[in-house]
């Protein structure tokens, strides 16, 4: 795969709109880069895993 068809991916994938879109945070006063649409907490987290409770788990 090219390196242009890579960003392109990337780009999908992480810009606007995109399912793992990156904004800016301000965490512990820095400014990162964050997922905009991660789970806030663990919690948060495993209980979205609760629709896939049927399925084997790693």
């Amino acid at each position: 795969m090219h390196y242009a068809e890579l960003a392109q991916a990337r780009d999908e994938l992480t810009g606007p709109g995109g399912a793992f879109e990156i904004e800016m945070a301000a965490v512990l006063g820095h400014c990162l880069r964050s997922y905009k649409n991660a789970p806030q907490n663990i919690r948060a987290f495993w209980l979205a895993t609760a629709a896939f409770a049927d399925r084997a788990y790693l």
